[in-house]
């Protein structure tokens, strides 16, 4: 099932928190991003509604992006709300999706030890879908199709099938 990127990125907002592992905007964007490509990998569907973009900075969800904008490179200190609805309920992932948590569950431990940092310069390799994107468009608002994103990953998991992935 797929789901709002809000929903996946307050998966990673509250596991942090109850570990006292904080997230920052740039590392939840990353997060969020990596999950959706092991999801495709592995379940060969979308686990996010919307699509990637290809910015500047490498490959974002434009709604994270406005939601966490206000905490610049600070801690996000609350769980994410549709704004752009004005829907005032809290997205999450239900319990019950055993999918969806098993994957997010284990990109949080491959990947929870990385910073934000880190995490966007795995995202930038000359052999990323952001990159194969942004080489061709670079103005911003093109999309990273899920495809791509998906055979991207598939790749990472037949190359390092043992090791915390690396993009």
């Amino acid at each position: 099932m797929a789901y709002p990127s809000l929903a996946i990125a307050n998966y990673f907002i509250d596991r942090g928190a109850s570990e006292k592992d904080f997230m920052d905007p740039l590392r939840i964007q990353k997060l969020v991003y990596i999950a959706h490509g092991w999801y495709l990998a592995v379940y060969g569907e979308p686990l996010l509604k919307e699509k990637v973009q290809a910015w500047k900075y490498g490959p974002v969800i434009p709604s994270l992006y406005r939601n966490f904008k206000v905490y610049g490179n600070g801690p996000i200190l609350d769980p994410a709300l549709d704004l752009e609805s004005f829907d005032v309920t809290i997205p999450q992932v239900p319990e019950d999706d055993t999918k969806a948590r098993a994957v997010l569950d284990r990109v949080w431990e491959l990947y929870r030890p990385y910073s934000g940092v880190r995490l966007s310069n795995l995202t930038h390799q000359p052999d990323t879908p952001w990159h194969a994107i942004w080489s061709q468009r670079s103005d911003g608002k093109a999309k990273i199709p899920n495809d791509l994103i998906q055979n991207h990953f598939i790749q990472i998991a037949h190359e390092r099938p043992r090791k915390a992935p690396a993009q």
